[in-house]
């Protein structure tokens, strides 16, 4: 069974990431008192892992992977899709260009209407120029 839920719910996305990114893959043990030394410290920051420490104290659970291969490959969709070359994005990443090939299948098959047009300017960080807007700034 994951934790993963429960941790998203008591110290948020962000910081569920930055735990899996260091630790997933492997079990964990959830220490009741907090060092400022530990670990866990280092990487979310002593309010979070004390939160961490008072809601799963003496658990010992396995850390996925799920939310932090998720941002990994959205980035990953996101570089390809701005125009860097599958070689660079892998070389960036540290994986093969076979792995970003299965990552992004799919992007190739073309997309028509509102939904290509706002996924290449999401992508591209463009401007509108008939609204002079930026892409985070709502739709055209």
């Amino acid at each position: 069974m994951s934790i993963e839920p429960e941790l998203v719910q008591a110290i948020g996305r962000e910081k569920t990431i930055a735990i899996e990114q260091a630790f997933g893959g492997q079990r964990k043990y959830f220490a009741a008192k907090v060092r400022p030394d530990d670990r866990m410290v280092q990487v979310i920051g002593l309010d979070a892992a004390r939160i961490v420490a008072r809601e799963f104290a003496g658990l010992r659970s396995y850390i996925p992977m799920t939310l932090a291969k998720i941002e990994r490959n959205r980035a990953i969709r996101q570089a390809v899709l701005s125009g860097f070359s599958k070689a660079e994005v892998a070389g960036r990443f540290g994986l093969s260009e076979r792995t970003i090939r299965m990552i992004c299948e799919g992007l190739a098959q073309p997309l028509w209407g509102t939904r290509a047009r706002n996924q290449r300017i999401t992508a591209q960080g463009r401007v509108y120029e008939r609204h002079g807007r930026t892409a985070d700034s709502g739709r055209a």
